[in-house]
């Protein structure tokens, strides 16, 4: 499983780093640009699964950035998404016409962009979905039994967990204690499902598997990769528990 990589073309800056934050907090990976020039610059070095496209655009509009996006025919087509405030009818049978995907409404809503994704990307296998960095629903389900502040010390307590997770898990395979990694792992896997982090979840049960399969060697793309996700989880948990 890996992320959906997003490109997202706006010239509005704060409309950006907005859009970013809500996006990585839902598990899309998000590389912004600031005008169509700019867009196809990224997409000359690199692939994405989906492109938000605004339309009104200073240097180069939306609609001139996709004629030329179709001309690069990149190998996976990425799901395009004409971006506006407003769209009249004409202008709707207008994108359509020229090969938009979808069209959204600004503010984009973020479920209705998993939905969408996940009808395109799925059905074509270039994606099967990423797993939140944390998950709001879970949040709101859980702090139904005594409120968002009630939860952040219990959050807080994770983050510590986290801190001495990968040494301890290390340290027990340099000992030889596979039982004693694999516990270590466990409740981690646990509680990180428990508490809606997603990102880390799967990523502890795909290591708990490799565990139990008999390579006690982790490498070091593991640890890379956890390091990563507790990092992204660090960064995230305190703003959804205070801003919601």
């Amino acid at each position: 499983m890996r992320e959906i990589h997003v490109l997202l073309v706006d010239d509005d800056l704060n409309y950006r780093q907005i859009l970013n934050q809500l996006l990585y907090t839902s598990g899309f990976h998000v590389i912004p640009a600031g005008n169509g020039m700019e867009a196809l610059k990224l997409l000359k070095t690199g692939h994405f699964d989906i492109i938000l496209m605004d339309i009104q655009m200073p240097f180069m509009d939306g609609i001139t950035a996709f004629e030329h996006i179709k001309s690069l025919e990149p190998k996976d087509k990425p799901l395009v998404i004409a971006c506006s405030a407003f769209f009249s009818q004409d202008q709707k049978t207008y994108l359509k016409k020229h090969g938009f995907d979808e069209l959204m409404v600004k503010p984009l809503d973020i479920k209705e962009l998993i939905t969408i994704s996940k009808k395109y990307i799925d059905g074509n296998h270039r994606a099967t979905g990423a797993p939140m960095v944390l998950n709001p629903d879970k949040i709101e389900e859980i702090s139904k039994y005594g409120g968002k502040a009630d939860l952040l010390p219990i959050y807080e307590n994770f983050e510590q967990e986290l801190d001495q997770a990968i040494s301890l898990i290390q340290q027990s395979l340099q000992d030889g204690n596979l039982a004693e990694a694999l516990r270590r792992m466990h409740t981690l896997k646990g509680n990180a499902a428990s508490l809606g982090a997603e990102k880390l979840h799967h990523l502890a049960q795909e290591i708990e598997s490799t565990l139990k399969a008999g390579y006690p060697e982790l490498k070091k793309d593991y640890i890379f990769r956890l390091e990563q996700a507790i990092f992204e989880f660090k960064g995230i948990y305190k703003t959804l528990l205070t801003n919601h």
